[in-house]
């Protein structure tokens, strides 16, 4: 049985581009990167099986997956 997690990391949502480059770079580097056309990803979009994605919310970057 697999949960939906959810963590928000208290990252400003209006960082300059220069740092939005340096995430940007940092989601490409880590295992499973599927790219973010759709938004964030990692191994799978929601819904599949398994999957991580993120997005930038006011609070911070929300992480979520199962």
């Amino acid at each position: 049985m697999l949960l939906q997690q959810e963590i928000t990391l208290n990252i400003p949502y209006d960082l300059s581009d220069e740092d939005w480059e340096k995430v940007a770079a940092v989601y490409a580097s880590l295992d499973g990167w599927l790219g973010d056309q759709g938004g964030a990803a990692w191994y799978g979009r929601e819904g599949d099986a398994r999957y991580i994605g993120a997005s930038v919310e006011p609070g911070g970057i929300q992480f979520f997956g199962e």
